[in-house]
This record gives structure tokens, C-alpha cells and sequence, in this order.
């Protein structure tokens, strides 16, 4: 972990010390769902984006030194965009998730929608020379869908992003803030960091890692990778990786979806 620690750090003064050109990437669709960490991407003024897809998560640890296993399957795990200034937009988001636990033997199985959330999220700055993207994300979750899964109160979130281009085909990116967690009677903090390439015009590949941990919890760390397809110049399909290298018990999952852009 020191290793990593140092890493990080090392990515992150080199994104603002380095004099590298601005380079805006050939890909235009920004879809916020391939990543884990917050990004800066606010579409543009006009348009309408739809991302959607599924995921599956698997997850086995102890509690009260008894083993458990979680399945999670999110269905229709969707954001609605809508740009209605240069440097802002309004999103709403929803889900729909079957989940199966097994615990001692027994199974137990639920399945509704997981809650909805709307927020918008303002762009501050542009990059310039040593100065990075840098927006600001607000969100409240809503206690809506079904009683075991939703919260059970309103919950406001709010989050920091910023993306500095470390050459013509990389990215790095990071973001940090938290939200308050109504099943945890306390707020839930992450950490991210990304770099994304460029592979060709219509391929890119990333990598992050992502902490997260609230005041009573221990810090659990994640890796995450994938890659995404512009297929069209508005669809864009992509399929990601992740696994949790520190915290309690083992936890993997993956997802496939894509976003759709539409402009006037």
C-alpha cells in the first residue's frame, strides 16, 4: 500500500508540474458511468445522455464469525444527462437490483429498485497549461423503491473532480467528497484516482483505484480497469473489472452498458 501511496502522489505532481500541451481527446462521449471515480465530463448545452447497463458483484466475508456470501445483479443501472448550460448539467439516476445472500447455509433473496438520486454538477474550471478540469458534484439520494433496499432518508452527497492531460493520450483524474448514509447513521467518504489512454480514436482503456471508509468502518481499497468502444459518434459500449485488494473479506465484480448522446 505504501508503494501505491507513493504512486499516487507521484502521478499527481506530475499532472500539474509537467509542461505538457493540452490535449483534447478525440473521443467525445465522457460517459460518467465506466468509472468508479468522479469525473469532470459535463455534456454539452442542448444535449440529452443516456447511460445505462448491468453489473454483477459477488462478495464473501464474516460477521459474528459467520461466513456470508452476497450475489448482487443491477439491472437498468441508468443516469439521465441533460446539459442546460455550457458548464452545467442535471442528472437523475435509478437502479434495479436482484441481490441473493447465503448465510449459513440459508438463502435469502430481494430484488426492487435500489433508491433514486438527482444532482447536477457545475464545471469551475477549464484546463489550461498547469491548471486542471476542475468541477464540483452535489447529489441527494431519495428514499424511493423498495423498503429494504432504499435509504431510509434523504441523503446529500457532495464531491470534488479534477483531470489534468499528462500527454495528447493520457489522463489522469481524481476526485474526493462523501455522502451521507442513512442505513449507516454517518457519512461515507471515497477517494479516487484514475488514468485513462487512448488507445486509438475509438478505443480507451483505464485503471483507478478507489478508498472509501466512514468513522466507525476501516478503510476498504479498490482496483478497477476497463475499457470502452466508441462504436458510432454518439453510442458508446463498455465493460469493466474491478476487485477489492484491502478491507474485509473478498468482493469482485464487473459491468457492461453504454451511453447514448443525443445533441440538437
Amino acid at each position: 500500500m505504501k508503494l501505491t501511496a507513493k504512486l499516487l502522489v507521484f502521478i499527481l505532481i506530475l499532472s500539474f508540474c509537467s509542461p505538457l500541451l493540452n490535449a483534447q481527446m478525440k473521443n467525445q462521449i465522457y460517459a460518467d458511468r465506466q468509472y468508479m471515480t468522479k469525473t469532470v465530463f459535463v455534456i454539452p448545452e442542448g444535449s440529452f445522455e443516456i447511460e445505462t447497463g448491468f453489473a454483477y458483484e459477488k462478495e464473501r466475508y464474516k460477521t459474528q464469525s459467520v461466513d456470508v456470501v452476497s450475489e448482487n445483479i443491477t439491472f437498468a443501472q441508468t443516469s439521465f444527462r441533460f446539459g442546460v448550460a455550457k458548464n452545467l448539467e442535471f442528472r437523475a439516476d435509478g437502479e434495479f437490483l436482484m441481490n441473493k445472500t447465503t448465510s449459513n447455509g440459508i438463502d435469502s433473496n430481494i430484488q426492487g429498485i435500489r433508491g433514486l438520486a438527482i444532482g447536477s454538477k457545475i464545471k469551475l474550471l477549464d484546463e489550461t497549461n498547469a491548471v486542471p478540469d476542475l468541477a464540483v458534484l452535489v447529489n441527494l439520494n431519495i428514499p424511493y423503491g423498495n423498503e429494504n433496499l432504499r435509504p431510509d432518508r434523504f441523503e446529500p452527497g457532495l464531491f470534488l473532480a479534477l483531470h489534468k492531460s499528462l500527454s495528447p493520450k493520457i489522463r489522469f483524474g481524481m476526485s474526493a467528497g462523501g455522502e451521507n448514509k442513512s442505513n449507516l447513521d454517518n457519512y461515507f467518504y471515497s477517494f479516487g484516482t484514475f488514468l485513462d489512454y487512448q488507445i486509438t480514436e475509438r478505443f480507451n482503456a483505464f485503471v483507478e483505484l478507489l478508498s472509501t471508509s466512514t468513522k466507525t468502518m476501516a478503510p476498504e481499497q479498490y482496483a478497477h480497469a476497463g475499457i470502452a468502444f466508441l462504436h458510432q459518434s454518439n453510442l458508446k459500449i463498455d465493460f469493466s473489472l474491478g476487485k477489492l485488494i484491502h478491507g474485509n473479506g473478498s468482493d469482485w465484480f464487473g459491468s457492461l452498458g453504454m451511453s447514448v448522446l443525443l445533441q440538437n
